[in-house]
């Protein structure tokens, strides 16, 4: 398996794995994957092996995917999924000599790929609901979320650990606030409008964490300031797999359309999620208990990291007591 490049397409992507499992419980799932994504994918007990390739976002590195597929030879893979559109992200199953590579067309991977699926490029089914085809599944989403929603586990003694460390208590409901997001502006919901919820929580006697990568720290504290509430900012303070058991801990997560707003979902944790230039239509939260806004503007879903036009209305016009009355209605 030669998997995404990103949080939440690899969170999806395991509803693949558990796929895969059903239809044979002798196969094996290596995934081939950047070295960010081992904590996640150790947490996904459907994984035999996970084998790093040391490339960054974007980068070609043929010298590296030709080291690890040659090195990977031995252990005579059948067959190879490849989850990526790109050309560069084919060559590593050639290199490691597996005779049936599946994938979409992409980048023009004629002899690379042997079996080519129908293209999703326009978007036209949902994520998770592409990543299914590689394993023969056609399912809709209510059924996506019954059989093979993403289950992430949990380490309990780690959860522990990490909620003392940050003073973090399970005696009140505790709201997590995930405010980044890795693709651009066009998916963050406005600093002010996090800083009135969180306003909105407090009164109501909620706990509030603020979670978010290194990269979401500025945001995180201009958050805390516009709120002036005593909130947990653990913005760039804690790991990948802390961020699991953290949310694990939580009553419900509030998100942009985000790696974390999947995560929060794999861990059985109702989700409110905030969509701007994209739609959950086709990144939908695959929780029972999520609620999507998404406002449905003439420019939208637009995909682009920033806004065009400047006015970022598709998120601004989320209003903070829309989400604060959804985030009650799943505590």
């Amino acid at each position: 398996m030669i998997g995404p490049a990103w949080v939440g397409d690899m969170v999806m992507a395991q509803a693949l794995y558990k796929a895969l499992s059903a239809h044979s419980n002798s196969a094996e799932i290596h995934v081939v994957a950047p070295a960010w994504s081992r904590p996640l994918l150790e947490r996904m007990p459907e994984i035999t092996q996970v084998h790093e390739l040391d490339v960054a976002h974007g980068e070609f590195g043929l010298k590296k995917r030709y080291q690890l597929g040659t090195a990977l030879r031995s252990e005579s893979f059948t067959q190879a999924l490849i989850l990526p559109r790109s050309y560069k992200s084919a060559l590593l199953p050639i290199f490691a000599g597996i005779p049936k590579r599946v994938g979409e067309l992409g980048e023009l991977r004629y002899g690379l790929i042997n079996k080519v699926l129908a293209s999703n490029k326009k978007k036209q089914i949902p994520t998770v609901c592409n990543y299914l085809r590689y394993a023969g599944v056609d399912a809709e989403i209510a059924q996506i979320k019954s059989d093979y929603a993403p289950a992430l586990t949990v380490d309990v003694e780690n959860q522990a650990k990490v909620l003392k460390a940050h003073g973090l208590t399970q005696q009140t409901p505790q709201i997590a606030c995930m405010v980044g997001a890795e693709y651009g502006p066009s998916k963050q919901w406005p600093p002010e409008h996090f800083a009135d919820l969180i306003n909105m929580l407090h009164d109501q006697g909620l706990d509030v964490c603020i979670l978010g990568s290194h990269k979401d720290a500025v945001v995180g504290s201009e958050i805390e300031k516009l709120s002036q509430q005593p909130v947990a900012n653990l913005c760039g303070k804690t790991s990948l797999l802390d961020v699991i058991d953290i949310l694990a801990s939580c009553s419900v997560a509030v998100s942009n359309d985000s790696g974390l707003m999947h995560i929060a979902a794999a861990v059985d944790v109702p989700v409110v999620a905030m969509y701007g230039a994209t739609t959950p239509s086709y990144t939908p939260p695959l929780h029972d208990k999520a609620k999507a806004f998404y406002m449905k503007l003439e420019c939208s879903p637009c995909w682009q990291r920033t806004c065009q036009y400047q006015h970022y209305r598709c998120l601004k016009d989320i209003v903070p007591k829309q989400v604060y009355a959804a985030v009650l209605d799943r505590i």
